[in-house]
């Protein structure tokens, strides 16, 4: 009888360690691919199942329960869903390094609503918050060039020295951009808040936690 529960409470030991060191797999949306980069090979025991889509599809994936989270803009006004803060972002001006803003060494608003500007397409969540800051304003913007990518917004004014480029400086600085030149906005600019979303239901679960504490050890250092 002795060695029937030496037995048990060893095949008990043996299913604990393996429940333990089974790996989580988690389907997260991104907004912004550089949000993804620090998750990479980081997270213990978790896979991470990456999509980089937009806001709005993020929302609608999760609703659906085609997705476990999303990284993107906050705040997300939804009963169904919760968030966790991670960083503050905010807008800034890139320009070619030859062009005569270049000199600059801060921008106006007005004065990039009068340079052709190259940016997100309206589909993006990043490109309503730039709508709103300009109707804010009243301030007429020269949408020149409306793309699908910081890069190729990046690539316009490499080839169009008298174009300005609207992005996130998180994603601006998570690459390597050469000739250009990043200028400070001096206006008081809508506050880009970026955070981890789920459903309320879902509760913050030990690999979410660490999902959100890995953001927020990478972006706020």
């Amino acid at each position: 009888m002795g060695q029937i529960f030496k037995n048990i409470n060893e095949t008990s030991q043996s299913m604990d360690k393996f429940i333990q060191s089974k790996e989580t797999t988690l389907k997260v949306g991104f907004a912004e691919d550089q949000l993804f980069y620090p998750l990479m090979n980081h997270l213990s025991n978790t896979k991470i199942k990456m999509q980089e889509i937009i806001h709005s599809e993020i929302i609608a994936k999760i609703k659906n329960h085609q997705l476990d989270a999303g990284v993107t803009f906050l705040p997300v006004e939804d009963r169904e869903l919760t968030s966790q803060f991670i960083f503050d972002d905010e807008v800034v001006a890139v320009v070619a390094t030859k062009s005569k803003l270049a000199q600059l060494t801060q921008i106006s608003m007005n004065q990039v609503a009068q340079t052709p500007i190259s940016t997100m397409s309206s589909k993006f969540h990043f490109r309503k918050l730039l709508d709103q800051f300009f109707q804010d304003k009243l301030i007429l913007p020269n949408y020149q060039y409306e793309l699908s990518s910081v890069g190729s917004c990046i690539n316009i004014i490499q080839n169009d020295a008298n174009s300005v480029a609207l992005v996130p400086k998180s994603v601006l600085t998570s690459k390597q951009c050469t000739n250009v030149k990043m200028l400070p906005i001096v206006d008081q600019m809508l506050s880009i808040q970026m955070g981890l979303v789920y459903l309320k239901e879902t509760q913050s679960t030990p690999p979410l936690t660490n999902l959100a504490n890995q953001l927020i050890s990478q972006f706020n250092q």
